[in-house]
């Protein structure tokens, strides 16, 4: 598969803004790790990690107000967005991109109770 680094830099970079304008958190944290790739692609190590850095902060903001255990939380949330859990999944383990994602969201989500389980 031949890939448009450019083009994708530009699709990235246009989500991001979308994302962020619209308030939609999770779809710029899925940016911004997209974009993180992009960037690691064309070399810019820096601004790659330093994107990752941001999704991370992204969804442990998102998801601590329901954390049982924001340790937990945390850690589940740094093992999500780290470039390697991606790569096993994709590639050694053969997951579509969609798939990653709902596992790695579930993940993530199985640090906070159920919604019945939140108290007021």
């Amino acid at each position: 598969m031949l890939w448009d680094d450019e083009t994708l830099y530009e699709l990235t970079t246009r989500l991001i803004r979308l994302a962020r304008d619209a308030g939609a958190l999770s779809t710029l944290a899925t940016a911004l790790n997209f974009h993180s790739t992009i960037l690691v692609q064309i070399g810019d190590l820096a601004r790659a990690a330093g994107l990752v850095a941001d999704v991370a902060a992204i969804l442990i903001d998102a998801y601590a107000p329901q954390a049982a255990e924001p340790v937990l939380l945390k850690a589940a949330v740094h093992h999500a967005v780290e470039f390697p859990t991606w790569q096993s999944l994709i590639r050694r383990q053969g997951l579509q991109p969609e798939v990653a994602v709902t596992l790695l969201t579930r993940m993530i989500e199985s640090t906070t109770p159920e919604p019945d389980a939140v108290k007021p």
